[in-house]
């Protein structure tokens, strides 16, 4: 996770060679575009996998960069999962663009309608950390 959105599938391939030492062949290697690009690879053992993960997790490709995130399969998948329920979530409590909301809630003490808590939400977001 987190490589640049215009990452090629031989340049993950170059990646994992020039980091890890492993020769991963293009067919291997399956891109998935999101909020963050995500490639999934397919390994021969567990030992590569393994390999793999120690030399990616937590690198800077560039300066300035997120780090990249290097999970097992099941594992990242499920961390996405539960980042699409967030950002769905998010999305729905900022509401339609130019709204103004009540956010009572979350304020101790306020009512509904009450004008200090009418608020209009301009950008909800969530990240993907380890």
């Amino acid at each position: 996770s987190n490589l640049p959105q215009d990452f090629t599938a031989k340049q993950v391939s170059d990646l994992c060679g020039s980091r890890a030492g492993l020769e991963v062949p293009l067919e291997a290697i399956v891109l998935v575009h999101g909020s963050t690009g995500n490639a999934e690879l397919s390994l021969p053992n567990k030992r590569a996998r393994n390999t793999l993960l120690a030399a990616l997790d937590r690198w800077e490709l560039c300066a300035g960069s997120p780090p990249l995130m290097a999970r097992p399969l099941a594992e990242a998948r499920a961390k996405l999962k539960v980042h699409e329920r967030l950002r769905d979530g998010l999305r729905r409590l900022r509401g339609p663009e130019k709204c103004v909301r009540s956010f009572h809630n979350f304020v101790p003490g306020a009512s509904y309608g009450d004008p200090l808590v009418q608020r209009s939400l301009k950008h909800c977001a969530v990240g993907l950390r380890g």
